[in-house]
């Protein structure tokens, strides 16, 4: 996302990679807290310059450890596809009881996409997504069940 604000320079906020390739330099001290960093990030910079990096996370509800276990006993197998970083997919698998291999990160949607063509050659697949980057996939699946943001562009 990029906006001028009031004859400033150009505010711009998103993934860290993205800002780079922006050429918006990440300093060294910068990059040790970002490589630590556990949840998404995201990067704000005004022109060429970082301003500051956001660590954000997603808070489980209660009623879904529940739902997929659930969903597990009827035999369904279940997968994680999403952009986020490595460290906070793994968590959430983790606490979710996802094994390693059911799990993917930083995907981009075309990943997501390859991903679930590969699990339909074996069995009949459902996808839930959240977003934008997930209507591909969702489009594709043999069930696509959008949900916030993502919903409009699934339905076109």
């Amino acid at each position: 996302y990029q906006r001028r604000v009031h004859g400033s320079a150009r505010v711009r906020v998103g993934k860290p990679d993205w800002l780079e390739g922006q050429g918006v330099a990440i300093a060294p001290a910068a990059q040790g807290w970002l490589s630590a960093a556990e949840g998404s990030v995201v990067a704000v910079a005004e022109g060429a310059v970082l301003v500051g990096l956001v660590q954000i996370e997603d808070q489980l509800r209660p009623d879904v450890a529940p739902a997929l276990q659930r969903l597990r006993s009827h035999g369904l197998a279940l997968s994680v596809f999403s952009g986020d970083r490595q460290a906070a997919v793994q968590r959430l698998g983790q606490q979710l009881g996802f094994a390693a291999k059911d799990l993917g990160w930083q995907m981009l949607p075309e990943q997501k996409l390859q991903r679930l063509e590969q699990l339909r050659q074996a069995e009949r697949v459902a996808m839930v997504g959240d977003g934008i980057n997930d209507a591909p996939a969702l489009a594709a699946a043999d069930l696509g069940i959008a949900i916030g943001t993502g919903t409009p562009c699934t339905l076109r």
